[in-house]
C-alpha cells in the first residue's frame, strides 16, 4: 500500500504490482471534489466511507467471530464499487 505518490504509478502500470488504495486517501479527494463543487458523486461516496469507518468503531472491541461487520463492511465495498468501479 502505497500514497498517492505520482512516482509510484510505474510500479503498476507494468503490471508486476498490484495498487491497494487507501481509504483515507481516496475520501480526502472526495471531499476536496465536494468542497469544490458540491458534487452528488462525492456525497455518495463520503456516505460509503462514513459507514466503514463507523463499522470500524463500533467492532473494535469486538472479535471477528463475534461481529457480522465483515459482512456489512463486505456489503458496502460491493455497492461503493458499483457505484464507482
Amino acid at each position: 500500500m502505497v500514497d498517492d505518490y505520482a512516482g509510484y504509478e510505474p510500479l503498476f502500470t507494468e503490471g508486476s504490482m498490484i495498487e491497494l488504495a487507501c481509504w483515507a486517501h481516496a475520501q480526502r479527494k472526495f471531499f476536496d471534489l465536494f468542497e469544490a463543487n458540491q458534487s452528488p458523486i462525492a456525497a455518495t461516496a463520503l456516505k460509503y466511507m462514513t459507514r466503514l469507518y463507523a463499522l470500524e468503531g463500533e467492532g473494535q472491541d469486538a472479535t471477528v467471530e463475534n461481529t457480522i461487520r465483515p459482512i456489512c463492511v463486505h456489503t458496502i465495498i460491493i455497492h461503493y464499487q458499483a457505484n464507482f468501479g
